[in-house]
């Protein structure tokens, strides 16, 4: 089963990241399927490397269908999926799973052309690849997968499950650090009516809350002037020197 902590990492970066997904690409395994972890993982490397060498920006999460075999869903800021673009993708993926040494200790001999058929079918099928055309599609989408508790237990027979998610460098925001206090913060929540006022401790993530830079020139006296919050719809770290976790 996923940590929550885990779970809550993915979400927070789905709220704090500027990258907008406009597509998503679904790796669906055949009636024979993997059952270690270590072997499903690279394959979701191979895979993403292969988009990492087009500039694709990713997010991939693992679940496990009611049948037990991993699933495996790819978010992706491309926004123009071209009937190329599937078939490569969609071939790519067909021939890692029919070369893999596991395939073929599982599909009987006699199945192996008919079943390879089968996955090349399925996986360059336009639903394998599909646009997200609500805005904010890709983080509902997130959010949903981690409410689903069913499709993260790991089924008896799957070893090494290992991480149930991962994304390229790009999607997580840049740290930011406020030269502020702990009573700045409150005061600011009180002053903002933020529902965190109430809290017995000042939080370490706020959402609705950012820096914003002041125009006032710098002070002659050698001071610092310190930046200013404000509301907006972005999630940021606020990091004072006197916070209490």
């Amino acid at each position: 089963m996923q940590s929550k902590k885990s779970l809550l990492r993915l979400m927070f970066l789905m709220q704090a990241t500027k990258v907008e997904f406009k597509s998503m690409f679904t790796l669906t395994y055949p009636r024979h399927f993997p059952r270690d972890g270590e072997v499903v993982k690279a394959d979701v490397a191979a895979v993403v490397q292969k988009m990492r060498r087009s500039n694709f920006t990713y997010l991939w999460f693992l679940e496990f269908q009611k049948r037990g075999a991993p699933h495996i869903h790819i978010m992706l800021d491309a926004d123009c999926i071209t009937p190329a673009m599937r078939v490569d993708y969609g071939l790519y993926w067909t021939a890692r799973v029919a070369l893999s040494e596991w395939y073929k200790y599982y599909c009987p001999p006699d199945d192996y052309y008919k079943e390879v058929m089968k996955m090349a079918k399925f996986n360059t099928h336009a639903r394998t690849w599909e646009l997200i055309r609500d805005p904010h599609g890709a983080r509902n989408y997130v959010t949903k997968y981690a409410s689903k508790e069913r499709q993260k237990k790991v089924p008896k027979a799957y070893q090494s499950v290992g991480r149930f998610w991962g994304s390229t460098r790009a999607l997580r925001p840049e740290g930011l650090v406020f030269d502020i206090t702990e009573d700045d913060i409150e005061q600011w929540l009180v002053d903002n009516g933020h529902p965190a006022s109430e809290y017995h401790l000042v939080p370490r993530y706020l959402w609705g809350v950012r820096p914003q830079k002041t125009s006032v020139p710098e002070p002659i006296d050698g001071s610092v002037d310190r930046d200013i919050l404000s509301i907006s719809d972005e999630l940021v770290p606020l990091e004072g020197r006197k916070e209490k976790f």
